[in-house]
């Protein structure tokens, strides 16, 4: 594996890591995905909400957790003395774990936040300060150190928007949809993904009926319920697959389609050796991400790319949305026989990669 450049910010974290006790428990989020890729070290106990984290924690921490940020069962099995956590870009995340540390941790743990001031540290440094009556700062260059300790009068208080809770946040066709915090555009409805649906609409009645379909990065189903309404009539017996890496939109996504399609985590859908989680499909559909935590890479597209000519059967296609700036075309090259333009709104492209 080609070894990843560290930024400041993951060198940091790593220092800090490399000092952790025992009693130490790191909140890992998809900010710390390229410094896991980048290092062999034993990790301390670590929880996540991401599964490609996860993944990589298992053979390398004592215990690891999948889940949507729900410590409780971190803290059955120890009392932890000291937790790292490099922000996420997330608010209500961070919000949230907040509060359940200021109800989990015994008075003299630590807290270390990691963050730089564009991402919002400062001002969770206020907030985390607001819980537990203290704080530290320490600056380097962008990156800004943040230690609190627990006193005897902790508290949560920090607004989280009931963070655990789904909600039905918007409608689409007279169709509810249920949402959450933590999950990508948990309230709005994706330009992109919209678009995609648009041409979908045009193209149902031509495309070959698919016996399988793979919603691959499902979020929180907008994509998936749109499409099984628009198909309803062309594909009756198609099974629905979706899949994601973010254990928040499992949730809102069980939600909304878990009666009739089958969801499952995975980092693109793959396993460990990166071979698929489910038996090969005939059409796909996906809206790729373009960021990893704070940060946009071409990288996730490639990654994306080449996870969807491993799930499609030989005669399978994929119908994808993404922004104008992504060179799918030369990225596909080598991967799909044809890449073929469906629409182009000038902000999004729709495009039909095929393998045969």
């Amino acid at each position: 594996m080609k070894p990843h450049k560290l930024s400041s910010t993951d060198q940091l974290l790593s220092n800090t890591l490399a000092q952790a006790c025992e009693q130490t428990l790191w909140l890992a989020d998809e900010n710390v995905l390229a410094l896991l890729e980048s290092s062999t070290e034993k990790l301390p106990d670590l929880i996540t909400n991401r599964y490609d984290i996860d993944t990589h924690a298992k053979t390398r921490a004592k215990q690891a957790w999948f889940s949507d940020w729900d410590l409780a069962p971190c803290f059955d099995t120890q009392a932890y003395q000291k937790i790292i956590f490099r922000i996420s870009k997330e608010k209500l995340v961070n919000h949230y774990l907040l509060n359940q540390l200021a109800h989990h941790l015994k008075p003299g743990a630590t807290i270390t936040l990691i963050g730089q001031k564009n991402e919002g540290i400062k001002g969770l440094a206020d907030q985390a300060a607001a819980c537990f009556g203290n704080k530290k700062i320490n600056k380097s260059g962008n990156d800004y150190t943040v230690t609190v300790q627990v006193n005897e009068n902790a508290k949560a208080n920090v607004d989280c928007q009931n963070y655990p809770d789904l909600r039905p946040t918007l409608v689409w066709r007279d169709r509810d949809l249920m949402s959450k915090p933590g999950t990508f555009g948990w309230q709005k409805i994706d330009d992109g993904s919209a678009f995609l649906l648009d041409q979908l609409e045009k193209l149902a009645a031509q495309l070959p009926v698919p016996s399988r379909l793979l919603d691959l990065g499902c979020g929180y189903g907008y994509l998936s319920v749109g499409a099984k309404l628009i198909t309803e009539h062309y594909w009756p017996n198609t099974q629905w697959l979706a899949t994601d890496n973010c254990a928040a939109a499992l949730t809102a996504f069980n939600a909304n389609g878990g009666s009739w399609a089958e969801v499952f985590a995975g980092d693109r859908g793959l396993d460990a050796s990166g071979e698929p989680l489910r038996a090969p499909v005939d059409l796909i559909l996906c809206n790729p991400p373009f960021h990893q935590g704070f940060s946009p890479t071409g990288d996730i597209t490639e990654k994306f790319l080449k996870a969807m000519q491993r799930w499609l059967t030989p005669k399978g296609q994929a119908l994808i949305v993404v922004n104008q700036f992504v060179g799918v075309e030369k990225r596909a090259q080598g991967l799909f026989k044809s890449c073929q333009l469906i629409a182009d709104n000038g902000s999004f492209k729709v495009m039909l990669l095929a393998r045969y």
